[in-house]
Parts: structure tokens; C-alpha cells; sequence
């Protein structure tokens, strides 16, 4: 039990200077559409995933009415525009 503390701070030492890599802005974008991809095959986070998208798109027309052709276009309704 003595040897532990002693081996953790060389750990913590070694990890405090390892090199690190900063990702690139494509390079993130890529790894969240994988697990994103991943994530969706689960029944219960596609569920969570398209709820989340109906409070968002009810938040947004409620900031802005006129959106709501472009809400309805994401979602592969048609378009209704009222003529005037």
C-alpha cells in the first residue's frame, strides 16, 4: 500500500507531459457524425434524439412564426404557402 502513492504521482507526472493533439475542426465534425451514427442505431436514443427535435423546432417557431417553412422542409413536409 506505501508503493502506491508514490508510483500514482509518477503517473500523474508522465500524463502531465505527454504530448497532446489538438483536433481539428473537421477532424471533431467527423468523429461526432460517427457516434452519432453509432448512437442512433439504439431504439431509446433515436427516441430521445427526435424528441429533442420537436422541442427545438416548437422553441424556434416560437421565436420566429416565419420559419416554419424551413421547420417543415427539414422534416420532409411540403411546403404550404397561403396565397394571397
Amino acid at each position: 500500500m506505501r508503493h502506491t502513492f508514490p508510483f500514482l504521482i509518477v503517473l500523474a507526472l508522465i500524463g502531465s507531459t505527454a504530448p497532446t493533439h489538438a483536433k481539428s475542426s473537421s477532424d471533431l465534425q467527423q468523429e461526432y457524425i460517427q457516434v452519432r451514427k453509432i448512437a442512433l442505431k439504439d431504439a431509446k436514443v433515436q427516441e430521445a434524439f427526435d424528441k429533442a427535435n420537436e422541442r427545438l423546432d416548437d422553441k424556434i417557431l416560437q421565436i420566429d412564426p416565419a420559419l416554419k417553412p424551413i421547420v417543415d422542409r427539414e422534416h420532409g413536409k411540403p411546403i404550404v404557402t397561403s396565397a394571397t
